[in-house]
């Protein structure tokens, strides 16, 4: 059944009645009746059989009663006999007799009754296998008269596994999505071999005409029916088939055990709308206002037209999600549908379809505000009108709630049945990687212009120079080539699209042709992503070498943060110029004078700029740092590019952007905002229609429309491994790279930290130390300084058990390389459990390697003489302190307590004092000297790195009202409570409470604090990632080069 009118009608007249009988218990009522009363006789054979054994049996032991009694009482006679007169040895030989013939009757007994039981079962066998011959034929007949049903209604349904929609996920439809890509990828191979004849003569590419949903039913679920008959089970799928496409919205109500089935039944439907559509023709929007859109991931490698390119997880974006597809449910239905209905319309008109909307919304109503909700109850009305459908998905617990009700009153439910099998899910694994990719080359199959038109082969690389201007080839305009200058007033850009626009394609394209154009010694760049975090990732990877800084996952306050550093770059670029004599401050006339020193121009681009101006705050000082940069920076080199959806800069700020770029917009307003007053109305409703990668550029009153060019993943990279290439291998003065890569989410290791890389080998007194990367990094690694002054010791505690533990290990690390091999004493003491394996081992390793490198390094853990080894370095610390001419006479000695609350005698006592009843605690003996060693030590050397899990069990080593943690200059906390931060740092200071980034998950836990009391600053402590656990190569390669 092919025909799309033929199945709709199917479903409509047809399907219910076919799966109301295949799931009618009263089919099978019938049949199994008959086999109760079947089984039913079988069993009362078998109880007659069993009564008449009981009766029999009962007979059997009353006459063999008897006899044992009477033999008994003749027992009980001869001993009353045998004391008076009878011989005792024959009396006992009597005695023996008789009780074996009390032994052979009760044999007898139970061999009669044995021989009774064989002889009634044998009976029962025969009647029962009697009455089974009767009714022999009757279970095959009843097995056939239902399997005959079962089977005459499922194949009435194969007619659903003709379409994408509605087939099962075992049919042959799905199955052949594997053929469905290998045909278009031939497809592919083929085109491009013809068009590698005109690629370069040819501008535009003939659209190819789209298809879109035909059947208005998706098949959600479906539920295994399975009846054993006769002993044989029998088994009917029944699917669960609901109108969707123009019609209806869908809840999907599941149980918090069932995620992963859950999981499984979205993708299933995401699928079933991929495939039942040309690729962009149903548009998705992910929103998840609780999570972190987990269920949705995967469903990111699409290509980000068809999502939006991202998953709404925040209510302000929620809300401004849903008056966005009201604005588009009015101009459809208004604009363009008029007197026509959805499916009429596409049909009549498929080069201008409208495409449907899916909105799934996880974790409904979690986390979500009821603002936006009678906008969306208007859209369940009256949105499949236009082609808009919600999927609810929501959690069993909360279906009383007085929203999900509203909801649920305009949805069709859906419950989630029983998990697929592992087979199954297999399977659609491998369907859901084909449709995935068959969604991407057929949403990029059709192309307007290619940037490799215009990079060829053979273009000759940074042959351009940029201290006048900087000139990037970025499309065309009619038949020309069309060059984006910044110069002079035209220095900035501001770029603004909404999602689908081409925006993110155009930054790609200038970014890369710029490269390709002026060598790195020409230009530096500074990208800073505040949208998805993935924009910028391409150019970390391959290192390009025209980066300093690569900002991934950003957010406002490091984009200020980056600013501001530009804020610094332009005064010290004011100071050079001015040492030279420059005195007009301009760079070209500093490169006409010194042609030979590397002064590069710098462009900073930031994606998605408007994030910047988030509240009152964030938005005065970014508009002040990017007024700044914008008319100090351009004499000096430095030019801004600002991308967003919608403008977002005041118009005296505006001022100083002399570039813009207008690409599609959903309303005018954006347009009107960007051209201004001066520029033709019209093109500012024009904006609404461009297509993909096309964009209004205005020149005074002119506007100019350009294509841009557009830059395919795979080539993209390969430009960016050119340029790598072509750079590694440049001879001549090179622009020294310092690349920072930003990510809140990206780990942090030792070996970045240049600082102490450059201190190996270099023995010194007071050390540095490093237990992190600065989440907000700047090129200058996070170091502090651990001297030979009082309580020079260091805390670690609060935040997960790895975060504290990675903070100790860095701190360690970072220290070993400056000191001596041969005298630095270093004491590492192990006190992690054994359950926790992966710390545990990583500790115990680390000092193993550390121990081979130094002469004086142990190790211990728990079970060794604590008191022994604390009495010794008490020893030594009076040594030092009798014997001391200077504080560098004595070599360094380190001690480093991993969970020190884990060793029982390091815990605090109860004692009684004398001037109290109560017990209190008290340090023990071994605290005692600890924080001797701690109070003194570090004048003459000797440090301690302390760790407790967390402030709980630091305080079952320490004490608070005596003060202990004053003898720790440097406190290293994971996340801790307001009142633990105020109580181990200031009592104004509760930021300790507060670095942990939830937005992150699980990543946003791997945050420490580091307060330094020699400073006495309370406010803006650094926030660091502590250094990941490296591998034993990496340690042994660390120590490798340490020759003191």
């Amino acid at each position: 059944m092919r025909n799309y009118q033929d199945i709709n009608k199917f479903i409509e007249n047809e399907l219910q009645h076919i799966i109301a009988t295949l799931d009618d218990d009263t089919l099978f009522e019938r049949i199994k009746a008959e086999e109760l009363s079947i089984n039913k006789t079988i069993d009362q054979y078998r109880q007659h059989g069993e009564l008449e054994f009981k009766q029999e049996q009962n007979r059997i032991m009353q006459v063999f009663a008897a006899k044992t009694t009477k033999v008994k009482a003749l027992i009980e006679a001869f001993g009353n006999e045998k004391n008076f007169s009878m011989n005792r040895e024959f009396s006992d030989q009597l005695e023996e007799a008789l009780q074996e013939l009390v032994s052979k009757i009760e044999y007898e007994r139970e061999n009669e009754i044995r021989i009774l039981q064989e002889r009634l079962n044998k009976k029962v066998v025969g009647i029962i296998e009697e009455y089974k011959e009767k009714i022999k034929d009757i279970p095959g007949k009843r097995i056939d008269e239902i399997s005959k049903i079962i089977g005459e209604k499922s194949n009435q349904l194969k007619v659903l596994d003709d379409h994408y929609e509605t087939a099962s996920f075992n049919a042959d439809i799905w199955k052949g999505t594997a053929k469905v890509l290998e045909s278009i990828i031939e497809e592919e191979r083929k085109e491009n071999e013809v068009k590698e004849t005109y690629r370069h003569q040819r501008k535009e590419i003939t659209e190819s005409i789209n298809f879109f949903p035909k059947v208005n039913y998706l098949r959600f679920d479906e539920s295994f029916k399975e009846v054993d008959i006769f002993g044989k089970s029998i088994g009917v799928k029944i699917p669960r088939i609901e109108s969707f496409f123009a019609k209806n919205s869908i809840s999907i109500i599941y149980k918090a055990t069932q995620r992963n089935t859950l999981k499984n039944r979205i993708d299933q439907c995401v699928l079933r709308c991929l495939m039942a559509a040309e690729s962009g023709n149903i548009l998705f929007y992910f929103i998840d206002s609780y999570g972190n859109g987990s269920i949705f991931l995967d469903l990111l490698n699409l290509p980000k037209e068809i999502y939006n390119d991202k998953i709404y997880t925040q209510t302000y974006e929620i809300d401004k999600v849903i008056a966005e597809l009201q604005k588009i449910e009015i101009e459809i239905m208004q604009t363009q549908l008029k007197s026509y209905n959805i499916v009429d319309y596409n049909l009549e008109f498929p080069k201008s379809c409208i495409p449907y909307r899916v909105i799934i919304f996880d974790n409904f109503p979690k986390g979500y505000s009821s603002n936006a909700l009678p906008a969306i109850e208007k859209l369940l009305r009256t949105g499949s009108n236009a082609g808009i459908h919600f999927l609810f998905i929501i959690d069993d617990a909360n279906i009383e709630d007085q929203i999900v009700q509203k909801i649920l009153n305009q949805t069709v439910h859906i419950h989630i049945s029983d998990p697929m099998s592992s087979q199954v899910v297999k399977s659609m694994d491998e369907i859901k990687k084909n449709v995935l990719e068959i969604s991407n080359k057929k949403f990029n199959k059709v192309r307007t212009l290619y940037f490799e038109d215009f990079f060829h082969d053979d273009f000759e690389y940074w042959t351009q120079k940029s201290a006048k201007q900087l000139s990037v080839p970025i499309g065309v305009k009619g038949k020309d080539d069309y060059y984006l200058t910044f110069k002079g007033e035209n220095a900035h850009c501001v770029i603004t699209g909404t999602t689908g626009s081409g925006k993110s394609c155009f930054i790609h394209s200038l970014i890369t042709s710029a490269c390709l154009n002026y060598s790195p010694n020409e230009l530096r760049l500074f990208l800073i992503d505040l949208k998805s975090g993935v924009e910028f990732q391409n150019y970390a990877f391959e290192q390009l070498p025209h980066a300093d800084f690569i900002a991934l996952q950003s957010d406002p306050q490091y984009a200020l943060h980056i600013l501001s550093l530009f804020k610094n770059k332009i005064e010290e670029r004011g100071v050079k110029f001015t040492e030279k004599g420059i005195t007009a401050k301009n760079l070209n006339e500093f490169k006409e004078k010194f042609p030979d020193e590397i002064m590069p121009r710098y462009l900073i681009i930031i994606d998605e700029y408007e994030n910047l101006f988030q509240n009152y705050e964030d938005r005065h000082r970014a508009l002040g740092l990017i007024n700044y940069v914008a008319k100090e920076g351009r004499s000096f080199g430095l030019n801004l590019v600002l991308a967003s959806q919608n403008p977002a800069l005041p118009l005296e700020v505006m001022a100083n952007f002399g570039l813009k770029v207008l690409m599609k917009v959903l309303s005018n307003l954006p347009g009107s905002e960007l051209l201004g007053a001066n520029i033709d109305s019209s093109y500012k409703a024009k904006a609404e229609l461009l297509k993909p990668g096309q964009a209004f550029i205005p020149e005074e009153t002119v506007v100019s429309k350009i294509q841009s060019y557009f830059l395919v993943e795979d080539q993209h990279i390969k430009y960016l491994k050119s340029i790598k290439n072509k750079w590694d291998n440049f001879e001549g003065s090179k622009f020294e790279q310092n690349l920072i890569v930003f990510s809140r989410e990206a780990p942090s290791f030792i070996n970045r930290n240049k600082t102490i890389k450059a201190l190996s080998g270099k023995q010194k007194t007071d050390l540095v130390f490093s237990p992190g990367e600065k989440v907000m990094v700047d090129g200058v690694d996070f170091i502090c300084q651990l001297k030979r002054e009082k309580n020079n010791n260091i805390l670690f505690l609060g935040g997960e058990s790895d975060v504290s533990l990675r903070a100790v290990h860095g701190t360690i690390l970072s220290l070993l390389p400056q000191l001596s091999k041969k005298n630095a004493q270093i004491e590492i003491f192990n006190f992690v459990l054994k359950r926790e394996k992966q710390f545990y081992e990583k500790i115990k390793n680390s000092a193993v390697i550390i121990k081979s490198y130094f002469r004086n390094a142990n190790y211990f853990e728990d079970g060794m003489d604590i008191n022994q080894k604390l009495k010794e370095y008490k020893n030594d610390l009076e040594d030092r302190m009798q014997n001391k001419v200077k504080e560098s006479d004595f070599p360094l000695r380190i001690l480093v307590f991993y969970n020190i609350e884990n060793n029982i005698e390091f815990q605090q006592i109860l004692k009684r004092p004398e001037t109290s009843l109560e017990l209190e605690p008290f340090p023990s003996e071994n605290t005692e000297i600890l924080i001797e060693i701690m109070r003194q030590g570090p004048q003459v050397g000797m440090h301690c790195l302390i760790h407790a899990a967390d402030p709980e069990n630091y305080y079952k080593v320490f004490d608070h009202e005596n003060n202990d943690h004053t003898l720790f200059n440097y406190r290293i906390f994971g996340q801790i409570s307001p009142d633990d931060s105020k109580d181990l740092i200031h009592d104004r200071c509760t930021e300790a409470a507060f670095i942990v980034e939830d937005a992150l998950g699980e990543k946003g836990k791997n945050r420490i604090l580091c307060f330094d009391a020699s400073k006495h600053v309370f406010q803006s402590l650094p926030v660091l990632k502590p250094y990941e656990f490296i591998e034993e190569n990496e340690l042994n390669d660390l120590l490798s080069v340490i020759n003191i």
